[in-house]
């Protein structure tokens, strides 16, 4: 009996392990230049579903008022996988409200959190990967 579970056991475990592999995944460069193009790879989004960039002065994470979203939606193929080239803004916002926002230089040596996120449709929760680069 022991020597008929342990294999079912391995089995389930390695089961369970693929299927976290399929988290968002994003690929591209240490790091990036204000102005010139930047290309990455994700992978591990909805099928045929539409994602968005959203570029935060890593020192902001996740903070409100700071960054900038690129206005292109890229199309994720079949397979899940979608390739994203943009060229990199010079400024992003900072916001101190709504209708007091300031364009700000990226800082050289700073870091970029380059976010990938599908655009949700009603009701559902956007997925989301997150790439760090640094400003050369």
């Amino acid at each position: 009996m022991i020597t008929i579970l342990l294999p079912l056991i391995v089995l389930f475990a390695g089961l369970h392990t693929s299927g976290a592999s399929a988290a968002p995944k994003v690929q591209g460069p240490k790091q990036v230049k204000p102005g010139k193009k930047v290309k990455l790879r994700a992978s591990g989004f909805p099928k045929q579903s539409r994602v968005s960039v959203i570029l935060q002065p890593t020192a902001n994470r996740d903070g409100n008022g700071f960054g900038i979203a690129l206005k292109k939606r890229y199309k994720v193929k079949r397979t899940g996988k979608v390739r994203i080239t943009f060229r990199m803004p010079k400024r992003y916002l900072a916001c101190a409200g709504a209708a007091n926002c300031s364009p700000k230089r990226w800082q050289r040596r700073s870091k970029v959190d380059i976010n990938v996120c599908s655009d949700p449709k009603s009701g559902q929760v956007p997925v989301c990967a997150r790439k760090v680069a640094r400003i050369r």
